[in-house]
Parts: structure tokens; sequence; C-alpha cells
């Protein structure tokens, strides 16, 4: 297993704060990382049904059945638990190390944690592989920079089935997630303007020229684009100016 570098930051967090947040893309190792950084501490997927109707009838009994030292992995798909959290925090503003929320979805999460726990977490942004983490694994940056930073096509040595996993992953992005985050837009579009945004990689940003190749306007690119960085699928690197 590829050893991730943020657990010394995870700590440090969870020292001073009684809840940490990870937010990163699907599948770039938050869950991996965080069973391997907190092996002691209780893991629950909100994405299962059977963990999240406990939480979603009541939430405060299941958090006191379950006590502190708690990881929730897609924590936006129960909107119950943030405000509870908040309750259980307020009870005793001095501990710290309690909870960890792991998320894919930015824009949900982070709405119910400003409306809930503002000033109560701390924020770990986790990438897929760093070039730190994987070059005692991979010498060659020209593989790293072939294969990309996800764990699982990263360590794929057949090309076949790396193509056949980003091909997963993005229908899984446009045909699933984008309609789970209420948002309206075609998956034939996001998928033709996510494979634009990628051949132009490293280049200015130009919304206007992708909006005329859309054949919609700039300001719908825009949004559609923030949709993607929201998801930290895409990043956009603001001027540098004085």
């Amino acid at each position: 297993m590829i050893e991730r570098r943020y657990g010394l930051p995870l700590r440090r967090l969870l020292r001073s704060f009684p809840v940490v947040t990870i937010l990163g893309p699907r599948q770039c190792g938050k869950t991996t990382f965080v069973r391997s950084a907190l092996p002691g501490w209780t893991y629950l997927d909100l994405e299962r049904p059977t963990v999240a109707a406990p939480f979603e009838s009541d939430a405060e009994a299941r958090f006191e059945q379950l006590g502190d030292r708690l990881v929730l992995d897609e924590a936006q798909r129960c909107p119950a638990v943030f405000p509870v959290i908040r309750s259980l925090v307020d009870d005793r503003r001095s501990r710290t190390c309690r909870f960890v929320l792991l998320g894919s979805a930015s824009t949900s999460l982070v709405r119910g944690i400003s409306e809930s726990l503002a000033g109560r977490t701390a924020f770990l942004d986790l990438s897929p592989l760093r070039r730190d983490e994987t070059a005692p694994v991979e010498p060659d940056l020209g593989v790293h920079w072939f294969r990309g930073g996800y764990p699982t096509p990263f360590l794929e040595k057949r090309d076949a089935m790396r193509s056949e996993w980003f091909e997963a992953y993005t229908r899984a992005f446009v045909e699933r997630d984008l309609p789970a985050l209420g948002v309206d837009v075609t998956a034939a579009t996001m998928r033709k303007l996510w494979a634009m945004i990628a051949h132009t990689n490293g280049g200015m940003w130009n919304a206007s020229q992708m909006a005329a190749s859309l054949g919609v306007s700039y300001h719908t690119v825009e949004r559609y684009v923030d949709i993607l960085e929201e998801s930290f699928l895409v990043r956009r690197l603001p001027p540098y100016a004085a």
C-alpha cells in the first residue's frame, strides 16, 4: 500500500479540533487513508442505506450508542447528523479528537457544515496520489503523469483496464452523482465539456470559447465548471497578479 503524506496533518488537526472534515474526489483514497491513519476509530459509510437509516430515524440516540472517535463517510448523504454533532461538540467544547467527516461532494457537505459546524471543524483536502507519495513505488514521472493519481488505475499495469476504469468513473459521475447533487445538466453535455477541459489542460481558461463549441452561454459554462471544481474534478489556477 502506498503511504499517504496526510497522517501528520490529520493528527495535528485532531489535537486542536473536535471535528475534522476531509474533502476529496471519489476514489482518491480517503477511506483507505483514514482507516490506516485512525485504526482504532469506528468507521461508518452513510451511503449504505442500512447504515444511514438509524441516523435518519434518531441521530441523537445513534450517536449516544456509538460514542466518540467516529468516522462518517459521505456525510452529506445524511444531513441529520450535522445539528446533532454541533450539539455534542457544544456540550463539551474543550474535548477534541471526536469526529472525522469524509465527503466527495463539497457543495452539500460544506453547506451542512457552514450551517451547523462553523468554527467547530477543521478541513483537510485529500488529493489523488501526489508525486512524493508515488516516487518510491514508480520512479518514472512519465508513468505517473500518464496513469494519473487515482490509486486503482495508477497501480493497474494494463492500459485497457485503466481506460475501462476511467470510463466507468466518468459515467458514474455524470449519470449518478450529478443527479444526486440536484444538477440539471444532461450527461452528454457534461461529458463533452469535461473532455474539452481535459484537452485544454494547462492552457488559458476561456469560457466563451467553450460556450461557442457547446452552443450555450458562457455563464452556463462557468456554472458547469463550478460544479466540476466543487466535485474536485478540475482545478482552476487564478492568475498571478499584484
